[in-house]
């Protein structure tokens, strides 16, 4: 039997869909999107409806001033480096091939092996010189992408399957399992706890615990936390801007455009936050999550599921109302003295200023801190000696940074230099 393969190369295409916001005009969106919010105003304000209005309300505007708009790429694998000059020194590198295959003869194997040798000459060049400018033109974020590709580490490890489909379906399975075993552990309603041998053990409840004859003492004066403290605009303006600019595919409108709208923004938001928190409910719209598989170690075997750990990726607004939750528990664990005495917050008791009994150079930089005199290594490593000694040395502008991004950026930027 005989069969006619045509194994000709066909590029592979996808569709892609998306919104050019570069053309849109804010003004008009804004106030459109003003009009949308206040015309179908729902009769029941509850948090799940204000969302759902939100949400749709956003979603039309969107589609009027900037509709989707669908794409076809032609998928190509990237090689920025390559040249005219190893295009041509591959042509050749061919025709002495196949001219070696066809003579057998030992001259046109030496030419061959020859040109061979002098296409990856080219290639290494031509990689080299491109990734030594690219590293040393690029800003910091733009070096440790470029580092990142070279290392290779951005890839994503998935384990072996049939379709996309099938691996969505089993990781959804083995999350939802997983997530219901948590919860079921948890379940404080259960007063039995079950042992291997099939015996029941009684947990006893909080009225009937004694604490002073547990020998734990007496409880502090904790005031419960029954509601949280509604947000004002100046805070949610805050959040906004502390928002980076990555966004879930479940929102409408980019991050970016959000924030620089955020004196229109803010009062809708807020009012949004305020009603959860005062109701107790979180909206069941903004429970919706972009679920990221992320293997916990690259030494893991990636075939294993439960080697894999769930990245979500929630709406901006989800976010917003996560962010202003959290400032609130932590003021209340802070305020209650409910922090674990064995967390890291014990470090910074362990680090004091440098205080100066005299004038010198060096007086007037308050970021200093003071390092204590040891006299063995092991004293040296110490935390309360090594921490110091490490920030001490980090240059002015790093340890004079007011935010975290602006230190982990300066950081990172500091310590680049010492590679390149």
């Amino acid at each position: 039997m005989h069969y006619d393969l045509i194994l000709a190369y066909r590029p592979i295409k996808s569709r892609r869909v998306s919104r050019n916001f570069q053309q849109l005009d804010v003004g008009d969106f804004v106030q459109d999107l003003h009009h949308e919010l206040i015309g179908g105003m729902p009769s029941e304000t509850t948090c799940d409806n204000m969302v759902i209005h939100y949400e749709m309300s956003l979603k039309s505007t969107i589609d009027k001033h900037c509709p989707k708009t669908v794409k076809v790429q032609t998928l190509r694998p990237k090689m920025p480096w390559y040249n005219s000059s190893i295009h041509e020194s591959r042509r050749v590198r061919r025709r002495l091939e196949n001219k070696w295959k066809k003579s057998k003869l030992t001259v046109d194997k030496d030419a061959f092996l020859e040109e061979k040798g002098r296409v990856d000459d080219l290639i290494t060049k031509a990689k080299t010189k491109y990734f030594h400018d690219k590293l040393f033109s690029a800003d910091c974020r733009g070096q440790f992408s470029t580092l990142n590709v070279l290392l290779n580490s951005g890839s994503r490890v998935l384990p072996s399957c049939y379709s996309d489909l099938e691996l969505s379906n089993r990781f959804a399975t083995f999350f939802v399992n997983k997530i219901r075993d948590i919860r079921r552990s948890l379940d404080m309603n259960d007063s039995t706890q079950h042992v291997d041998d099939g015996e029941a053990i009684s947990i006893p409840t909080t009225d009937q615990f004694n604490v002073n004859d547990a020998g734990c003492g007496e409880l502090p004066d904790v005031s419960s936390l029954v509601n949280l403290r509604p947000v004002s605009n100046e805070e949610v303006a805050d959040l906004m801007r502390k928002l980076t600019n990555k966004c879930s595919v479940l929102d409408e409108i980019p991050t970016w455009l959000l924030k620089e709208n955020s004196g229109f923004f803010a009062p809708i938001l807020q009012d949004i936050i305020n009603v959860s928190f005062s109701s107790g409910i979180f909206p069941e719209s903004l429970k919706d999550a972009v679920i990221s598989p992320v293997l916990k170690k690259r030494h893991l075997d990636p075939d294993s599921l439960a080697n894999y750990r769930p990245v979500s990726n929630i709406k901006v607004v989800a976010k917003l109302m996560e962010m202003a939750a959290s400032s609130r528990l932590k003021e209340h664990i802070e305020a209650n003295n409910l922090s674990e005495n064995f967390q890291s917050s014990y470090l910074q008791e362990l680090i004091r200023p440098r205080r100066f009994l005299y004038a010198t150079r060096s007086s007037s930089d308050s970021t200093l801190l003071h390092q204590p005199k040891t006299r063995s290594r092991v004293g040296d490593n110490a935390f309360q000696a090594c921490a110091p000694r490490l920030w001490n040395a980090l240059p002015r502008d790093v340890r004079d940074a007011q935010t975290i991004r602006t230190f982990k950026n300066k950081l990172k930027t500091h310590l680049f230099s010492f590679v390149v």
